[in-house]
């Protein structure tokens, strides 16, 4: 609800609480999804290293699960960073190895906000 209203700060810091939470119980699960709504709230504040790390660990986390879910929404938040940073080629490929993956129809409809 903080991201919604537009709270940022607050989202930082009660995702960081519930990823150390996650993590620390080894619910690599929880603390992915936990991760995937830190991402926006840290492009939001402009803190794009921040951003990245998030996304890279989203990703890591839904290699060790195997996860598709979390390694799609990793890479298209990841791809998110790099086109709102003016980085529009990394963006893309980002793009493009979700697509690889073969998401979800709503991840590839959220692939085509991301490209719009």
């Amino acid at each position: 609800m903080y991201l919604v209203a537009g709270r940022l700060h607050e989202v930082v810091e009660a995702g960081e609480r519930a990823l150390a939470n996650f993590e620390t119980l080894g619910n690599l699960w929880w603390a992915g999804r936990t991760i995937a709504h830190l991402s926006p709230a840290a492009i939001a504040l402009g803190d794009w290293d921040a951003s990245l790390k998030y996304c890279r660990r989203v990703v890591e986390y839904g290699t060790t699960l195997d996860d598709l879910r979390l390694k799609v929404v990793g890479l298209l938040r990841m791809g998110a960073t790099y086109v709102q940073q003016g980085d529009l080629e990394r963006g893309l490929q980002c793009c493009d190895d979700a697509l690889a993956l073969w998401p979800t129809p709503y991840d590839a409809a959220v692939m085509k906000r991301i490209l719009g």
